[in-house]
């Protein structure tokens, strides 16, 4: 039987910063497969790289060097416009520090991502995105009205959405 090719391969990822200090490398060599259907976590210490990994899989950073291969499609080659794109059709992305936006309730916040994605924004889709992740009571909420574990629920709700 044949083995199924990787959703996801990642080739000698590097990734450096310029600082204040000099060059800040994060990432040498980053190397690993996904597969289809698996469930995968990404452990470390702060300050480690592991939000800078996912930028990087999700086409939001460019690496210095290395191959990112999505469905065999190298996100690193990718110019901005085809990685928000693919981003918007194959990836959630629930940033650290919040990514709603503050002017709309979580209903209306699900609802923008929805439409980004190209997916009609029906009612009855994103009350079920909401609840379940326990936030459907907060539907009509602005983000300032929320705890903080409430509005990071609704970005994940985004993010499946």
């Amino acid at each position: 039987m044949d083995k199924q090719s990787p959703l996801l391969k990642v080739i000698d990822l590097t990734k450096s910063f310029f600082t204040d200090s000099g060059v800040s490398s994060v990432l040498k060599k980053i190397s690993f497969e996904l597969e289809p259907g698996s469930v995968n976590s990404l452990l470390g210490s702060s300050g480690s790289g592991k939000s800078t990994l996912m930028s990087l899989v999700a086409g939001l950073l460019r690496p210095d060097s290395g191959s990112i291969l999505f469905r065999g499609t190298n996100i690193a080659e990718l110019d901005d416009t085809a990685c928000a794109r693919l981003r918007s059709r194959h990836f959630g992305v629930v940033p650290q520090r919040g990514g709603l936006l503050p002017y709309l309730t979580a209903e209306e916040n699900v609802a923008f991502a929805m439409n980004l994605a190209g997916v009609e924004a029906r009612k009855r889709e994103i009350t079920a995105h909401l609840d379940e992740l326990g936030v459907a009571h907060r539907s009509r909420h602005f983000p300032r009205e929320m705890s903080g574990g409430e509005a990071v629920r609704v970005a994940v709700a985004m993010a499946l959405a």
